[in-house]
């Protein structure tokens, strides 16, 4: 299947027409909603997800130890 987000063609195949069928409604759905698109995935921002919240790197981390020294 084939569908356009900020003037750019993006594609995805699936092996069956039905599921193509319902990602294009999940997608029209989206749309009429007026939910925000991710130009560089072309999906919806709700099904992308979140990125992984990571802790202190490891400089942070000793930098913070050896000040509090």
């Amino acid at each position: 299947m084939r569908w356009r987000v900020g003037g750019k063609v993006k594609s995805k195949t699936l092996r069956t027409k039905e599921l193509a069928n319902s990602h294009l409604r999940d997608l029209r759905l989206a749309a009429k909603n007026g939910e925000a698109f991710d130009v560089a995935t072309g999906l919806p921002v709700s099904t992308l997800a979140p990125e992984p919240e990571t802790g202190p790197t490891f400089l942070a981390f000793a930098q913070t130890f050896i000040t509090q020294r």
